[in-house]
């Protein structure tokens, strides 16, 4: 504690000897041992001086040592995101504390596409900060993903997101780093038609039934969020322009897999069409 209360940690014991000049300037450490023996926050530090006549004068407190050798802590109650994401929609529920003394200062992640112990070398980005400047024990606002880190994942693996946080003791953070948080399924490559109506069906009286011949499939069938719905519209003129005779309508909804190749059947919608032609 203040003025020489509290544990001593190290008795009176020579700095410098035989200094031999009327001043001393030089910078000088604490010794090794006194340091490990210190305790987690403030430790006081006091010092003595002679003269060669053999006076002495004495002063408590000429500064305080925080200490902080304890590195902080995460929480990781996010074990993955399963939801297929095409935008960075996505909040994370991982909570950092610091007990040794200095408060956090800041976390970051990186993202691989390798579930091992990440490194700069394999990984799809470096260490990237979420927050910084946090000065505080804990940490347990949910949190998204930079942009500059979504912008990168890629959508034809699973991304694995590893975390590291840091405390503000010096000359070097204490950090602590969680290998592979959490996951991010990523789909941004959109499903593809395939028009397999090359010749023409002539004129038709009433509905011809599933005869159109239109598939439907995702680009990256291996790892994608899979096909949910196609819909079909006619227009009066191409391109979706002229008069909008049948709107947009479902050919299926909820389908849960990689491709749809059954024919197409208009239904009752076919009623619908204007005399001539018509675009669908």
């Amino acid at each position: 504690g203040p003025y020489q209360t509290g544990l001593l940690y190290q008795d009176w014991s020579d700095e410098k000897l035989n200094i031999g000049a009327t001043f001393y300037t030089q910078e000088w450490t604490i010794n090794y041992q006194t340091f490990q023996n210190m305790r987690e926050g403030y430790n006081y530090v006091s010092a003595k001086v002679f003269d060669n006549a053999g006076n002495t004068y004495e002063l408590s407190d000429i500064f305080f040592v925080l200490k902080d050798t304890t590195p902080p802590t995460m929480n990781n109650q996010q074990s993955g995101d399963n939801i297929w994401r095409n935008a960075n929609s996505g909040i994370y529920n991982i909570d950092f504390a610091d007990t040794g003394g200095s408060d956090l200062t800041r976390f970051e992640v990186i993202a691989s596409t390798v579930i091992a112990s990440v490194s700069e070398a394999i990984s799809l980005t470096g260490w990237t900060t979420v927050y910084s400047g946090i000065n505080a024990n804990s940490f347990n606002m949910d949190w998204q993903l930079p942009a500059s880190v979504w912008t990168v994942l890629q959508s034809w693996t699973t991304n694995y997101i590893f975390v590291r946080v840091f405390d503000n003791s010096v000359p070097a953070n204490s950090s602590a780093t969680l290998n592979y948080a959490f996951y991010v399924l990523k789909d941004t490559v959109s499903p593809t038609i395939v028009n397999n109506e090359t010749a023409d069906r002539g004129w038709l009286r009433q509905n011809p039934g599933a005869i159109w011949d239109v598939d439907f499939k995702e680009q990256l069938p291996q790892h994608c969020s899979k096909l949910d719905t196609a819909q079909w519209s006619a227009y009066t003129a191409p391109n979706q322009t002229g008069q909008q005779v049948v709107g947009w309508t479902n050919i299926f909804s909820n389908l849960g897999t990689t491709i749809y190749v059954q024919n197409i059947d208009l239904g009752s919608s076919f009623e619908l069409l204007s005399a001539g032609t018509n675009y669908i």
